[in-house]
């Protein structure tokens, strides 16, 4: 079996390809998403799991397209998780009246 061939620099390899196409994307999606959208999270986990097995299929197998693949369906997945996300309403932020110290 090809994992158990590796030296530990072909397992940090793995675990970048792993990194990348899982969580990189569908993280940045939810920091610019989050200032808007009351995100699911269940949307965002199945973005970072669809990515990250598709990044440890292409460590395993050595393919790099499905490094790509992962890098493609992860940051999908989250946009469509935060398009199904409800906005954040202006109405529900409340402004308090700042009173002067005495």
């Amino acid at each position: 079996m090809i994992l158990l061939e590796r030296s530990i620099i072909g397992y940090l390899f793995m675990a970048y390809d792993l990194y990348v196409a899982g969580v990189v994307m569908p993280v940045f999606v939810a920091i610019m998403a989050g200032k808007t959208r009351r995100l699911r999270s269940s949307w965002f986990i199945a973005a970072i799991a669809a990515g990250g097995l598709f990044g440890l299929g292409a460590a395993a197998d050595g393919r790099e397209e499905l490094s790509l693949a992962g890098v493609a369906v992860s940051p999908l997945l989250a946009v469509l998780g935060a398009a199904a996300s409800p906005r954040k309403n202006a109405d529900t932020v409340v402004m308090t009246r700042m009173t002067p110290l005495k």
